[in-house]
């Protein structure tokens, strides 16, 4: 088996990925990662890359991490403000998982991430975080999901077993395209935005929102049930 690389985290140079499992704790400030190659993960932790430690940036530098099926791509565990980007996570039980309380804000963000072939669900995110420029396709359950305040913008969902993006409270939901849901496409609480969507070939309905939400300039086509 990988040996674990476990590192503090650093104020001031990147930090190098170079295999998995690797944790980031918490003990000399904050810092930057990024990975060196593709890597796959062994399954000896529940994460691929964990962290707790606020204001940090994930870099997979244009890389893929791989998973054996099970477990978790990046999890976040009670820490605010992790950035996420540039790469593909394919093959976990969960491409990305933020696990916070439900009354701390996360503040997560992914930008230009790729989501793959993940046994249940894709991403879920905590509260005012933030999705841009995504792809998640071939989730078991539920594609994106997301905490109250969220923001999740030219995302692209395909083929998830569930719905494809969850939201929230007073989430905004812009120019995303999801297609091929096994549930519905867009799926929203009270007070959301969805604005500029495309919601085509899902079983059930295109965009459902509860009271109180606002769909403006969206398309819904060959769903079960338009808006």
């Amino acid at each position: 088996l990988q040996s674990t690389q476990t590192y503090c985290s650093g104020s001031d140079s990147r930090t190098p990925i170079s295999e998995l499992p690797f944790v980031i704790f918490s003990g000399q400030g904050d810092g930057s990662y990024y990975l060196t190659s593709d890597l796959t993960d062994d399954g000896s932790l529940s994460a691929a890359i964990s962290t707790g430690v606020s204001n940090t940036t994930i870099d997979l530098n244009g890389f893929t991490i791989y998973g054996t099926g099970s477990g978790t791509g990046i999890s976040i565990e009670n820490a605010n403000n992790v950035r996420i980007i540039n790469g593909t996570i394919s093959g976990f039980g969960q491409g990305v998982e933020v696990v916070t309380p439900i009354t701390n804000d996360s503040g997560t963000s992914l930008e230009n991430v790729t989501v793959e072939n993940s046994a249940i669900r894709g991403i879920v995110l905590g509260k005012h975080s933030r999705a841009t420029s995504c792809t998640v396709r071939n989730s078991g359950t539920t594609g994106i999901t997301c905490m109250e305040g969220s923001n999740i913008s030219d995302c692209t969902v395909d083929n998830s077993g569930g719905d494809g993006i969850v939201a929230e409270a007073s989430s905004i939901i812009k120019d995303c395209i999801v297609t091929n849901s096994g549930g519905k496409g867009i799926l929203t609480n009270g007070g959301c935005l969805v604005r500029g969507c495309l919601a085509a070939d899902n079983i059930d309905y295109g965009i459902d929102v509860t009271a109180g939400s606002q769909v403006v300039e969206c398309a819904s086509n060959s769903n079960a049930g338009g808006v």
